[in-house]
């Protein structure tokens, strides 16, 4: 019996979060109230708010539940595995729809609830680290890495460029972006498909990076994850 429960609450969800992503991407996420979105899938106002606490969480409710894994992730990691697998193993389980990016872009109060969702998951982050790594209360860096974490995490469900992300986290920053002279005559510039006048490759070569890198650590990764 439980389990019958548990599939119609599922396909409620699915009915109510289907409804809000054809209604906003119709009319845009401010002309939607909850109302018309608990019509359209032939539910109760109160039964919206049962399953989504605000109208903000229909838009990102994929995105907390991939948040919340990472956090997990690192929190129970095995020991030895560095806070930058979890990274690779939430982004490999967990593929926000992108369909409402532009209903998001669109919408003042949607970014600010993005930016402040990404922040709340952050300082949670930076917690578990801190508490991890026996930083002091408030040291500076269990919330950097967090913001780095949480960072990477959002840059593969938005951009192409997740590999040279988990690269520079891998590596650091002291070889990112460093500024090239400025081209003489005879140089009229990088050649494509460079950064800072170097190539990406060239300084951390992806082939190196398998998957065997990946579940396993060098010692200087690991003990940079806590």
């Amino acid at each position: 019996m439980r389990g019958v429960n548990e599939g119609k609450k599922q396909r409620t969800r699915a009915r109510i979060a289907a409804a809000a992503v054809r209604l906003f991407t119709e009319h845009g996420f401010e002309n939607v109230t909850v109302a018309r979105i608990a019509a359209a899938a032939e539910v109760s106002n109160k039964t919206v708010y049962n399953y989504f606490p605000t109208k903000a969480h229909l838009v990102f409710d994929e995105h907390e539940t991939a948040f919340e894994s990472l956090v997990a992730a690192i929190r129970d990691r095995a020991p030895g595995r560095s806070a930058l697998t979890a990274v690779c193993r939430v982004r490999a389980e967990h593929h926000p729809a992108r369909v409402l990016d532009r209903v998001v872009e669109d919408s003042d109060s949607l970014r600010n609830h993005q930016l402040a969702m990404a922040a709340r998951y952050e300082h949670a982050l930076a917690d578990v680290l801190a508490e991890q790594t026996g930083a002091p209360a408030g040291s500076a860096e269990p919330f950097v890495a967090a913001v780095a974490l949480i960072g990477a995490l959002r840059a593969g469900w938005e951009t192409a460029g997740l590999d040279d992300a988990l690269d520079l986290l891998e590596h650091g920053f002291a070889g990112y972006a460093v500024r090239s002279p400025a081209p003489s005559a005879a140089d009229s510039g990088a050649p494509d498909g460079t950064k800072g006048g170097t190539r990406l490759s060239d300084r951390w070569s992806r082939s190196a990076r398998s998957d065997a890198n990946i579940h396993n650590p060098s010692p200087r990764s690991a003990s940079t994850g806590g």
